[in-house]
């Protein structure tokens, strides 16, 4: 039950697409 390796990186470990990078934060998902 693997996705294709595109949406299985997308729905685990999203690429460099978000506006930001990642701060230490530990709740980074999406712009607040």
């Amino acid at each position: 039950m693997i996705p294709s390796q595109g949406d299985w990186q997308r729905s685990h470990s999203r690429p460099s697409t978000d506006p930001r990078p990642r701060r230490g934060r530990p709740q980074d998902s999406g712009p607040v």
